[in-house]
């Protein structure tokens, strides 16, 4: 109301998006908007991306008295739009209690996003392994930040499981001696400018592979647990460690040169961007971080197909 009154005031806005943040951002002096009955904080492009009807029955849950129909509706909504609420970031803390590292350095500056990776993550069987406290102990020393935390959690739990207890440890730190060198030439992604349509995304990676370069990761923790998990390694060193990363990469990139882009999900923050890449029985998740870094975030490749030929 007072730059609408304010003759002298004048603001220029490049969207309806951008004006909605930046207004959140010059006001309140944070990028997020809390709704403190409910105990949401999100990104207001995340709600300006939503529904109306969604909209207005965040609206009544947020000022009206709460009923059982309401708080129902209001659950599986936030299951739809992969939203997460205050009970659940505490439910978060409960976890990492259990897993007798909550009092790690690395858990005492929690992004918003981080929050989310940990509230997503206890929804995943794994955290409940009954190797979850041994797993985490060892992300913990290994990782600098909590996704990389989640990364060396699961790549400990999928590949220690065919070793005997007393060899787990030794095992998954030669896997990591072998693949993480590696994984420093898959972190490269073209940029686009912050949240896209699909077309735009496309041209930016046609334009990209059209140069011989791959779509990597995000970091190298991320790359190591998804060539783990889903190219299946078995420990290899050296040169047959570099052919199983490099296949990987390429048939990630032969998806990605060819595949349609699904229908866009934004993050929590309003800002991080994810599109499924489907084909056939492969699959990929491309993802656009804030600064509009285009990486992978998982490539599921189809097991049955044939291994792709490797340069010489």
């Amino acid at each position: 109301m007072w730059a609408a009154n304010e003759a002298i005031a004048q603001f220029h806005f490049a969207d309806e998006r951008a004006m909605l943040m930046d207004v959140q951002a010059g006001l309140h002096a944070s990028p997020f908007i809390l709704l403190p009955r409910i105990g949401l904080l999100v990104g207001p492009a995340k709600l300006l991306a939503l529904k109306l009807d969604d909209l207005r029955a965040l609206h009544r849950a947020e000022t009206a008295e709460e009923s059982g129909i309401l708080a129902r509706d209001l659950e599986r909504w936030a299951a739809d739009e992969r939203l997460f609420f205050h009970r659940d970031f505490q439910a978060t803390d409960a976890m990492l209690e259990a897993m007798r590292v909550a009092s790690a350095p690395l858990f005492q500056a929690r992004s918003l996003m981080d929050q989310v990776a940990l509230a997503q993550f206890r929804r995943d069987p794994l955290s409940s392994s009954p190797l979850a406290a041994e797993a985490a102990a060892f992300a913990v020393a290994q990782a600098r930040t909590v996704p990389a935390f989640l990364d060396y959690f699961r790549i400990y739990l999928h590949f220690s499981a065919q070793f005997p207890g007393d060899r787990r440890t030794f095992a998954v730190e030669s896997a990591l001696a072998a693949l993480l060198p590696l994984s420093f030439s898959a972190l490269d992604g073209p940029r686009v400018a912050g949240p896209v349509e699909p077309g735009v995304v496309r041209a930016s990676l046609t334009s990209w592979l059209a140069t011989g370069r791959t779509i990597g990761f995000s970091r190298a923790s991320l790359a190591v647990q998804q060539v783990i998990a889903n190219a299946s390694y078995s420990g290899e060193t050296g040169r047959a460690a570099a052919v199983v990363m490099t296949r990987y990469l390429t048939r990630a990139t032969a998806l990605l040169s060819h595949a349609e882009l699904g229908p866009a999900r934004l993050g929590q923050d309003g800002a991080t961007m994810t599109y499924p890449v489907r084909a056939r029985s492969e699959a990929a998740d491309l993802e656009i971080s804030p600064e509009g870094v285009i990486t992978l975030a998982r490539y599921l490749p189809d097991t049955n197909a044939e291994a792709p030929a490797l340069p010489e």
